[in-house]
């Protein structure tokens, strides 16, 4: 079963790495900074 509330778990198995880094980061950005940025302009950001 998937877990849906955005608390992170999942029904059998804890957190997967993705949902430990969503977590991790949540709220460490500025908002200014990323705002108006498509996905992929967001993605080439994080790889650096």
């Amino acid at each position: 079963m998937r877990d849906v509330s955005g608390t992170g778990n999942q029904s059998g198995g804890g957190e997967t790495r993705g949902q430990r880094l969503v977590r991790h980061m949540r709220g460490r950005g500025s908002a200014k900074q990323t705002e108006g940025l498509s996905t992929d302009e967001l993605m080439e950001l994080l790889r650096g």
